[in-house]
């Protein structure tokens, strides 16, 4: 909440700005690659002279581009933004707020890496939950609630209808 009052008045930009505390992502959609290009370097470049204003880093690790396009033809364009003359690495998967995006918005690769994530919970459950001894049923629902439906459910109103759910 802290953080959200600090960046109250961040600079406008053309694009679409979509943020979760301290995530940041912004949207720009047109018919031509480089005013795409251009738009999104000026508002990376505003936002970023706005950080160093009030002595916030961007953070490098985390700052990546994509684009989403319709037409197979152009769906692996890697876009060229650039903040501070450097280039923003390009990634076909991004992931924001936890959730792993695909150009056609199937989530298959997010759901594989939760199908993972739940399966190692579950065994950790299992290992608990011998016959002879083990965890007391109450412990059991707890730990999984916890540990495993928590992080099935998390996102999944985004992701609910894929076909590879």
């Amino acid at each position: 909440m802290l953080f959200n009052i600090y960046i109250r008045d961040i600079a406008d930009t053309v694009s679409t700005q979509c943020g979760y505390a301290d995530d940041l992502a912004i949207l720009f959609s047109h018919k031509c690659w480089s005013k795409v290009e251009e738009v999104l370097s000026l508002d990376m470049q505003r936002i970023a002279e706005y950080l160093s204003a009030w002595r916030l880093r961007l953070s490098a690790a985390k700052t990546t581009c994509t684009a989403f396009h319709l037409n197979n033809r152009q769906s692996s364009r890697e876009l060229a933004i650039t903040v501070n003359s450097t280039t923003i690495p390009y990634t076909q998967t991004p992931t924001y707020l936890g959730v792993t995006l695909d150009r056609q918005l199937t989530f298959r690769k997010h759901l594989e890496a939760l199908c993972g994530k739940v399966r190692a919970r579950n065994c950790f459950l299992r290992l608990l939950a011998g016959s002879t001894w083990g965890a007391h049923a109450s412990v059991l629902r707890t730990s999984a609630l916890g540990l495993v439906y928590s992080a099935a459910e998390y996102a999944a109103p985004a992701w609910c209808r894929s076909t590879h759910t």
